[in-house]
């Protein structure tokens, strides 16, 4: 396995471990992003962007799959998976976290 690829690994699991820990449903098993599933996206493009962290609304990476939001993982270092996570559960609040699409 090349280098990029277990960082990547490694960064896109601590992410999705954190956001499940927090109740939401995170997709991801290869590359440098991880796919979340949320109502509304702009809101939470926004909302993150407010703390800091700049995410995609998945409205051009998608087809046919419910909206989400896209996260890249390629410079987000482990130990900021659950600030980000924390982030990420603010702005949703607490009627999104279970929503898990």
């Amino acid at each position: 396995m090349s280098r990029a690829r277990k960082t990547y690994a490694l960064r896109r699991t601590a992410l999705s471990r954190e956001l499940e820990a927090r109740g939401f449903t995170a997709h991801g098993v290869s590359g440098m992003n991880v796919w979340v599933p949320v109502r509304d996206e702009s809101a939470v493009v926004n909302g993150l962007r407010s703390y800091g962290w700049w995410v995609a609304a998945g409205a051009r990476f998608r087809l046919a799959s419910e909206p989400g939001v896209r996260i890249s993982v390629a410079e987000l270092e482990p130990a900021d998976a659950a600030r980000l996570a924390s982030d990420f559960a603010v702005v949703l609040g607490e009627s999104e976290a279970t929503y898990g699409g």
